[in-house]
């Protein structure tokens, strides 16, 4: 049986929001927060890359940064649909600039959002709409420009975390 993905689905995004958030709310033994509308516009207008699991890891983390209180649209931390212009000529220019090699072009999306965040890998995941994992695997498997794929600076490097040396030495794999 096939599902097709949520952005495909939007006019079940209001009922998986509220019963997830329903869920969370008794989890955490908290009562009656809402949604309010403009909440729920912002969700109807994101795109979920992530599906199902993404919304309701959206839902929890509002749930805990509201406090118990209704959700708003500041605790989604979701941009609103069209907030990134992928039209825009600044766009097409950073698209045509991208390394036809999927996987060069990957980096420098990586480096991009790495660069954008200041080098803040839960935020330039976010803002990949990839998990932080997806990031650290990248870095080990292009070991030669993993010191500056952190700061996307090549002028200035950070150390690695430990696990991604070991396995960049090693030959392993996450």
């Amino acid at each position: 049986m096939e599902v097709p993905p949520l952005r495909q689905r939007r006019e079940d995004i209001p009922l998986l929001a509220r019963h997830f958030l329903e869920i969370f709310s008794r989890e955490m033994g908290m009562e009656g927060p809402e949604l309010i509308p403009e909440a729920l516009e912002v969700l109807e207008g994101y795109t979920f890359p992530g599906n199902v699991r993404e919304l309701k890891n959206i839902i929890e983390r509002a749930l805990i940064e509201s406090s118990g209180g209704d959700i708003r649209p500041e605790h989604l931390h979701l941009r609103p649909a069209g907030a990134a212009a992928a039209d825009s000529p600044a766009a097409e220019e950073f698209v045509a600039g991208l390394p036809l090699d999927f996987q060069q072009a990957e980096v420098a999306l990586i480096q991009r959002a790495l660069s954008q965040t200041g080098g803040n890998l839960t935020e330039a995941a976010r803002l990949l709409g990839i998990n932080r994992a997806k990031i650290y695997r990248k870095l080990a498997q292009t070991a030669s420009s993993a010191d500056n794929l952190c700061t996307g600076d090549p002028d200035r490097s950070i150390e690695r975390p430990r696990e991604i040396s070991d396995t960049t030495q090693g030959g392993g794999s996450l």
